[in-house]
């Protein structure tokens, strides 16, 4: 969630307020950047799936579904780099750049049409990769796969809350989500019954953490709902919520506390006002509506701070169906 995000930064800011010219720099803010207009990843079969924002560093962040890596897109300059390329990461998914702790999760998952995909992991696959955010030093490796044995698996989104704890979405097979501790002990946090979904469809997708209400909203790719789960009590007496539209992949929160929600056989992004009663999330309000290219299959949108919403066309439906020749994916500002 950005507000988090932001808040940590500024208590970061505050705490080294002291600090003397020569002893740190005044970092630089998004809103002192011009970013490019026509910003894309020119790079064949790239297929991005998670993006985020690095507050830090002044850089997107894309992952590969296809290539499994972790890519840099410069906003001014428009320049694209491969940040991470490793073993681990068969199809890279979400992303969250947790600047409070200078690192960079990864979801990691196979759903047997990636670069590196193998028989005896597709469909079973839920880890997440650590990273150290400025480098990209590899940190840890945190299988989720064997927390519920015998059932299929596919890591995808990620959530971190105030305490630092991460929270990662699974799409096939039961409907669960999984909690990372700081410690890195790993357990499974609920599982939804009822949002469990038929073979080769995708059930929980994207999530975010609401501080007000200290609860988890996840989209549910394959029906019309949103699913407000609490972080405590082992995520029990969660409910679901109407969607702000249909087909919701990722979703998240702006620092004004609106949430934007990507549908992407649509092609649309949705923003929504969260209403709030008894300290828990009742219901959403779309309040902007957005389209991107038809056929571009955006997946998931970020915000950055002073410059809004954006969102990054996948075309995942081409690499689904067998296509690999797309070279070029867009980062559409929503303006």
């Amino acid at each position: 969630m950005k507000s988090i995000k932001l808040a940590a930064m500024a208590a970061f800011a505050l705490v080294c307020f002291a600090c003397t010219s020569e002893e740190m720099e005044t970092p630089v803010t998004p809103q002192q950047l011009t970013f490019k207009s026509d910003l894309q990843i020119k790079d064949a079969s790239y297929f991005p799936e998670g993006l985020d924002y690095d507050h830090q560093n002044n850089v997107f962040l894309i992952s590969s579904f296809y290539k499994g890596q972790i890519g840099k897109l410069n906003p001014v300059t428009g320049e694209f780099s491969v940040f991470i390329d490793s073993f681990e990461l068969v199809a890279a998914t979400g992303v969250y750049t947790d600047e409070a702790r200078n690192r960079l999760i990864v979801g990691v998952a196979d759903a047997g049409v990636s670069k590196k995909s193998f028989p005896d992991t597709a469909g079973k696959l839920a880890s997440i990769a650590i990273y150290n955010l400025t480098t990209g030093k590899k940190e840890r490796v945190i299988s989720l796969s064997k927390i519920v044995p015998n059932a299929g698996s596919f890591a995808n989104d990620i959530a971190v809350d105030a305490q630092g704890n991460i929270y990662v979405t699974s799409s096939l097979g039961p409907a669960n989500v999984y909690k990372v501790a700081p410690d890195y002990s790993a357990s499974l946090l609920v599982s939804i019954p009822k949002a469990t979904t038929p073979p080769n469809t995708f059930g929980l997708n994207g999530i975010v953490y609401y501080e007000q209400t200290d609860e988890l909203i996840v989209s549910h790719t394959n029906s019309d709902y949103l699913y407000v789960i609490p972080t405590k009590n082992n995520g029990t007496q969660y409910k679901s919520i109407i969607a702000p539209g249909s087909f919701i992949d990722g979703l998240e929160l702006t620092d004004t506390g609106l949430l934007a929600a990507v549908s992407n056989s649509n092609a649309e992004v949705f923003v929504s006002t969260l209403s709030v009663l008894n300290g828990t999330v009742q219901n959403v309000k779309v309040v902007q509506e957005y389209s991107t290219a038809t056929g571009s299959f955006p997946t998931t949108v970020t915000s950055v701070e002073n410059q809004g919403l954006f969102v990054i066309e996948s075309h995942l439906n081409e690499l689904l169906s067998g296509n690999l020749n797309v070279d070029t994916f867009a980062l559409v500002p929503l303006k």
